[in-house]
């Protein structure tokens, strides 16, 4: 996977889960947390590189990469509750919610900005419990070789141009 994101559409997603049938659980859910090991390093060595001009501790940057994951894994169950219930509208409704707290978490150490540390705390706390749902969710859901077969269109990949260039 490229990026954090469960559902991605891309040659190999569509060869090794479609095509080749691996278990498609077994696959996504590897991939998913390779993939936010490596958003969780890169975003927590970015922060600990910028805590001098953002005046972040250590404690600050490692509690802003934990909750970058959990909110992270947090929508990515929301999505899998609108594959459930076969619609979207609860999640187009959060996702700007959840980009305006990602850019408020960390425009405001930029511009010299602090909550309390009782606030940053209630908040973190709330977020994991969000994050730890979202979790289980993933681990528990066992249709991501159905919901892969309606994400994955072989007309939107690359596999498409290539069949017509023969």
């Amino acid at each position: 996977m490229h990026g954090s994101s469960l559902l991605e559409n891309t040659d190999e997603n569509y060869y090794s889960i479609l095509i080749l049938r691996i278990n498609a659980k077994k696959y996504v859910l590897v991939n998913y947390f390779w993939a936010l090991m490596k958003r969780f390093i890169s975003l927590l060595t970015i922060l600990i590189l910028t805590s001098e001009i953002t005046q972040l501790s250590i404690e600050q940057c490692i509690l802003f990469s934990i909750i970058n994951i959990m909110l992270k894994t947090f929508f990515n169950a929301l999505r899998i509750n609108g594959f459930i219930k076969k619609r979207n509208n609860f999640i187009k409704l959060l996702a700007p919610i959840f980009i305006i707290c990602l850019v408020i978490s960390f425009c405001l150490p930029i511009f010299g900005l602090q909550i309390t540390n009782n606030i940053f705390r209630i908040l973190f706390i709330f977020v994991c419990i969000l994050g730890i749902y979202g979790f289980i969710k993933l681990i528990k859901f066992d249709d991501y070789y159905k919901m892969y077969k309606m994400f994955l269109n072989p007309e939107s990949n690359e596999i498409r141009n290539t069949n017509e260039s023969f």
